[in-house]
């Protein structure tokens, strides 16, 4: 059996660098490989762990095209359509309220990409000639494990440190939610904090969108971002071109003209306008895991994707795994 890279660091050059549209090629993670939790019924376990930046957005910051000065004597700050909303800073004799923002979006994001609200998990099945995970390591191999995914996304220190670098807005009107406001994967408001009810269902007819646990899906722009910072890219095409009358009412551009996901047209999904987490969505894990096993290649796309738990299987059930495994442990 070959090495196995328990830990795959990477890092991001320009992480200071804000562009909202580039969901593809620059998407930095640190990936780790848990394999302590296997057994006869437990799988190991791939988390990508991403580290981010936060940083307020002043009323006076120099350089930042966004800001706009207003007739009336505040600032407006323009969202990733161009439109323009007034802000305020965050206030400096109470800097528990930013602590607070960071606090509940990094809550936020490791909450809905982990499944904890019951909007689904992945897992993705070993392929059957890989054999380096066998299980037990020492011994007689009887178990073919699977992958669990985690994810794991916390606070730095420093811009230099982080994977994503984040500018946050604070909204002067409180009232406003996370679809006024269009975020981008650099750009959050303080209103993206809150989970809204999904309004799509009744445009496109009163049909109910439902996360993993048959509980009408809700959303936020901040967990959408991340996926789009884990690089990828929307969902939900058809559903956006019906809402888009809507959106021209209210100046809002809900089809960007960005590459749509392949394989789904779900709204529902993280990607697209709700928060259910599915086997299309993951391909941040598929294109990490392979990273672990240098001396083992495989593809991402042989390990596949499942939105319910893959136990470990037993050698024998799988053909020719038994003369793998035995070839991977001499």
């Amino acid at each position: 059996m070959g090495r196995i890279l328990f830990a795959v660091p990477e890092t991001n050059p320009s992480v200071g660098t804000l562009n909202p549209d580039d969901f593809l090629t620059n998407h930095p993670v640190d990936s780790n490989l848990d394999t302590s939790t296997i057994d006869a019924t437990n799988n190991a376990e791939l988390t990508l762990r991403l580290k981010i930046f936060f940083e307020k957005v002043s009323t006076s910051d120099a350089g930042d095209t966004r800001i706009r000065a207003n007739a009336g004597g505040w600032t407006d700050y323009a969202d990733y359509n161009g439109n323009l909303f007034r802000i305020d800073n965050w206030p400096a004799a109470d800097p528990g309220l930013f602590e607070r923002f960071k606090r509940e979006a990094l809550w936020l994001i490791n909450a809905t990409w982990n499944g904890s609200m019951g909007n689904g998990h992945l897992w993705l099945k070993t392929p059957d000639n890989f054999a380096a995970l066998d299980w037990p390591f020492q011994g007689t191999k009887t178990h073919r494990p699977n992958i669990f995914c985690r994810f794991h996304a916390w606070e730095v220190a420093r811009q230099s440190d982080a994977h994503l670098k984040v500018r946050c807005v604070r909204l002067h009107n409180k009232a406003l939610t996370t679809f006024d406001f269009s975020s981008d994967k650099h750009h959050w408001d303080s209103a993206d904090i809150h989970l809204e009810t999904n309004i799509t269902p009744t445009v496109l007819g009163g049909a109910t969108w439902f996360d993993a646990n048959g509980k009408p899906v809700k959303h936020s722009h901040i967990p959408h971002e991340v996926g789009h910072a884990l690089g990828l890219i929307h969902i939900g095409a058809t559903v956006c071109q019906v809402m888009q009358p809507i959106g021209d009412l209210l100046g809002l551009n809900l089809c960007p003209s960005d590459q749509y996901m392949v394989g789904t047209d779900l709204g529902a999904n993280i990607m697209g306008l709700g928060n259910l987490v599915q086997p299309v969505n993951a391909g941040p894990w598929m294109r990490h895991i392979v990273q672990h096993f240098p001396d083992d290649p495989s593809s991402p796309g042989d390990w596949v994707p499942f939105a319910t738990r893959q136990f470990p299987r037993l050698l024998s059930s799988i053909p020719g795994a038994t003369s793998a495994a035995a070839a991977a442990g001499s």
